[in-house]
């Protein structure tokens, strides 16, 4: 049901079914449910050179998306992500039709807090919405929270290998030019 709002992109549509689904597109399955989402094509390019990935499929298109699987945990799989919402989103409504239902991104970001140093692994707590991708899929909110069950077993996992990391919550806008202080 739809509700309405002055503003449209605070409108939320819950109707599963659109005029194009991406089960319409997905004209195959993945042999997994999990995939890795990275956005540094340098960590994929070492992978592939040091033999700990090899390509497992091409889905086709305007712009093909290469997928890769993991040599020691070949239920994994590997992508590089797509810069912007809409075509990130997009692909992972895909892999979601074609299988997928555990995504683990992997990316980097501007800070705003200049005692945070590069490299550091941020635990994410949730995001504030500041695009309009997400308002498409779930109800308009100032902040998205992350799943605490699955954010609990990234935290005993660092926590248990002694790897320092941040907890805190991201922004996700795509006005990359209005990003005012």
């Amino acid at each position: 049901m739809l509700s309405t709002n002055e503003v449209p992109v605070l409108e939320y549509d819950d109707e599963p079914v659109a005029k194009l689904n991406p089960e319409n597109f997905a004209d195959q399955k993945f042999d997994t449910d999990r995939l890795v989402i990275t956005f540094f094509p340098e960590v994929v390019e070492k992978l592939l050179k040091n033999g700990q990935i090899s390509h497992a499929l091409t889905i086709g298109g305007e712009n093909p998306v290469l997928i890769y699987r993991f040599e020691d945990t070949p239920d994994v799989l590997l992508t590089l992500g797509q810069i912007g919402c809409p075509a990130c989103g997009g692909n992972l409504d895909l892999f979601h039709a074609m299988g997928i239902t555990k995504v683990m991104f992997c990316g980097g970001g501007g800070v705003l807090d200049r005692n945070i140093e590069v490299g550091q692994i941020l635990v994410v707590d949730g995001a504030i919405r500041d695009e309009g991708f997400s308002y498409q899929y779930i109800a308009p909110s100032r902040v998205i929270h992350t799943d605490q069950e699955t954010k609990g077993k990234i935290i005993n996992y660092l926590n248990e290998n002694d790897i320092p990391y941040l907890q805190g919550l991201t922004w996700t806008t795509d006005a990359i030019f209005r990003e005012t202080p």
